[in-house]
């Protein structure tokens, strides 16, 4: 099964909006054990090791391109992503 931390985040979501805290005053021990379940799970692929192969010509490609940006150019940045990403640039203006 392939994980997705985004998947966890979304079991996490959806077992606090989607079950109470306490039932008839008792505390909702279910829930609590879908969440430790979860997070359990999150946890494993955390500490797994992952081994990656480093692809040269991606490296120097990388590094050229974050080198030929100033230090400052945090807004530059931005704007670059509004032109790649135009979905969101009318949320952003």
């Amino acid at each position: 099964m392939a994980f997705s931390s985004a998947r966890s985040l979304t079991d996490l979501t959806f077992i606090e909006e989607g079950n109470k805290d306490d039932l008839n005053g008792l505390i909702n021990f279910n829930k609590r054990r879908l969440i430790a379940e979860t997070i359990k799970e999150l946890q494993t692929y955390q500490i797994q090791e992952y081994n990656f192969v480093e692809v040269q010509i991606i490296q120097v490609r990388f590094s050229l391109s974050i080198l030929s940006f100033p230090r400052s150019s945090s807004f530059l940045f931005f704007f670059f992503s509004l032109l790649l990403f135009p979905l969101f640039s009318e949320m952003a203006i």
